[in-house]
């Protein structure tokens, strides 16, 4: 079992260590403009929810962040997928591009065995 942390330290370690976020399972999302965590008030104590995901995921789709903060005040925020290419959009939807890959590999190996 892996270690859990939340996901602002996931990310950090995954930014430190050169890990491309798409490439482990997260969606990768960034404000518009001007706007970061530290503009918006963003303490990592928040619960945060998207808009707009249920007719699924396209490359550079645009998303409503809903932030509910520890106060019960809430805020929507536009945000863009930056999952870029299908390719990358394959790649999420199987867990990341290890799980794809795996995934790929044992397809290919049982069509071999049948």
């Amino acid at each position: 079992k892996g270690e859990q942390m939340s996901i602002y330290d996931a990310a950090m370690r995954y930014k430190a260590e050169g890990t491309k976020l798409v490439g482990m399972g997260v969606l990768p999302l960034t404000f518009h403009g001007e706007q970061t965590r530290k503009t918006l008030n963003l303490t990592g104590e928040e619960t945060i929810a998207l808009k707009g995901l249920a007719a699924g995921i396209r490359p550079r789709m645009k998303i409503d962040m809903v932030v509910t903060r520890k106060d019960g005040s809430t805020q929507t925020i536009p945000v863009l997928c930056r999952i870029d290419t299908v390719d990358e959009l394959k790649y999420y939807q199987n867990g990341g591009i290890l799980q794809y890959v795996m995934r790929n590999l044992l397809g290919a190996a049982n069509e071999k065995a049948a």
